[in-house]
């Protein structure tokens, strides 16, 4: 199956289809929201071929190889949407990704791990204010809790992308893998957006 594509077989009933356009709009908001200090985010609605989705889904009962939304990836009972990073200058070692995720299960979660090909390591940090000075910190495990939607946004989580092996460009997109203790590994692409280099 391509990146981007979902799988999804079994009866659908219109409530259950309408949940899931909903928690998915839902995430892409909370995307939006969380980048919005950062860089201008035009979320892309849920129209076209989603509702086609909808409308086969309810006519047909079974839902097989649907085109997802820009940027919309699955997992199990976990989606990950507005995946993106910053441009970084020639000789940098260090970059940095985010991106939102949000479990639609009844079960929690944790990400326990990430990995690219376009740096040596990828951490989970998070950033805090001490005593008005912003300090960051390695955090081994990201619990996401059932129903809930988890941001790793700027100022907050962000996931630290240690030895570069090269610049990051805008416009361009590069290959992130989670691995999550319940839902298995995911790769996603992130798009590098025009946005000032700095790691918060």
């Amino acid at each position: 199956m391509r990146p981007g594509r979902h799988s999804v077989s079994g009866a659908f009933s219109f409530p259950a289809v309408a949940a899931l356009l909903c928690q998915t709009a839902a995430v892409r908001a909370a995307a939006a929201a969380a980048g919005a200090a950062a860089y201008r985010y035009n979320p892309a609605m849920l129209t076209g071929r989603l509702a086609l989705f909808a409308a086969a889904a309810v006519l047909a009962g079974i839902v097989t190889t649907v085109p997802a939304a820009a940027q919309d990836f699955t997992a199990a009972h976990l989606i990950i949407a507005g995946n993106w990073s910053r441009p970084t200058p020639p000789g940098a070692a260090v970059g940095v990704a985010y991106l939102t995720i949000m479990n639609t299960g009844a079960l929690p979660d944790r990400l326990i791990g990430a990995s690219t090909p376009i740096s040596a390591q990828a951490q989970l940090h998070a950033t805090r204010d001490v005593g008005g000075t912003m300090q960051m910190r390695r955090v081994s495990v990201l619990l996401l809790p059932p129903g809930k939607t988890v941001l790793i946004a700027p100022g907050g989580l962000h996931i630290m992308l240690l030895g570069l092996k090269k610049p990051l460009i805008g416009g361009t997109r590069f290959p992130l893998t989670l691995r999550f203790e319940h839902a298995g590994s995911l790769t996603v692409e992130i798009t590098v957006r025009a946005a000032p280099h700095r790691i918060d």
